[in-house]
């Protein structure tokens, strides 16, 4: 029986894994499915729980941390990620950002 809250979504979207810590390492693998509070990936290397995780994708960015993970018979991993923050529209946001840097250097006085 399935004990969710939330419906998942199926993707299989190719994504950015970023293993958050000194140095940062970034992992090849996707979004299996997605929903409100977590998703499952599958990497090509293995992901302890409690690591956190940045997963890039289209234009979305979320930040969490593993939950689990587990083997795949292909060889990869299926992780679970606990969703903490995610932010969209970061082509906007760029925009913004280099609008806001150009109009707050124009602003600089001079010390002449």
């Amino acid at each position: 029986m399935e004990r969710r809250r939330e419906f998942r979504y199926s993707t299989n979207q190719d994504a950015r894994i970023v293993l958050l810590g000194e140095p940062d390492r970034l992992l090849k693998g996707y979004i299996q499915n997605i929903s409100g509070r977590g998703m499952q990936l599958v990497a090509e290397e293995p992901v302890s729980p409690g690591q956190a995780v940045r997963v890039e994708w289209d234009d979305l960015l979320a930040l969490g941390e593993a939950t689990y993970c587990q083997p795949e018979a292909d060889g990869n991993f299926s992780f679970g990620l606990h969703l903490e923050q995610t932010l969209t529209n970061l082509d906007e946001l760029a925009r913004l950002w280099a609008t806001l840097s150009e109009e707050s250097s124009e602003r600089v006085p001079s010390n002449t």
